[in-house]
């Protein structure tokens, strides 16, 4: 699980807590810093998806990538727009979920449903064989 990109704002050699000093989560950052930690986020998926392919376990492998909400500050929200808890368009439609699960849905592929991530849980209990508590 990542926490990039949310604050504390900090690309990969920032100290967002320096020693002595009281920081504001929500304050600094920079629409600099904002692409540093994308582009960190970014390689360190690909590592991961590269050690899966590497391992080849791709077939039995599911990836999903989501989010809890829209953009942050410096993201590009598009025609979207609104912040946490404001149902605008941007909190409930411009949230990304990507899925690769190369067995079941072909790349590239998209759908139009509309989901939250909690419809994700049935999913991942099935996959892993889960049982679930028999009052759910």
């Amino acid at each position: 699980m990542f926490n990039t990109p949310h604050w504390p704002w900090q690309g990969r050699t920032d100290n967002p807590y320096p020693l002595g000093t009281a920081v504001s989560w929500k304050k600094g950052g920079s629409p600099e810093v904002y692409k540093n930690m994308m582009q960190s986020l970014d390689d360190a998926i690909g590592k991961i998806v590269d050690a899966i392919d590497d391992a080849k376990l791709s077939n039995n492998t599911v990836i999903i990538f989501t989010s809890d909400k829209g953009g942050e500050i410096y993201s590009d929200m598009g025609i979207y727009k609104g912040m946490k808890l404001q149902l605008w368009g941007g909190e409930v439609s411009g949230v990304p979920a990507i899925v690769r699960w190369p067995e079941k849905i072909k790349a590239n592929s998209v759908s139009n449903h509309v989901t939250t991530t909690m419809d994700w849980t049935a999913t991942i209990l099935a996959l892993a064989k889960a049982k679930t508590h028999p009052d759910l």
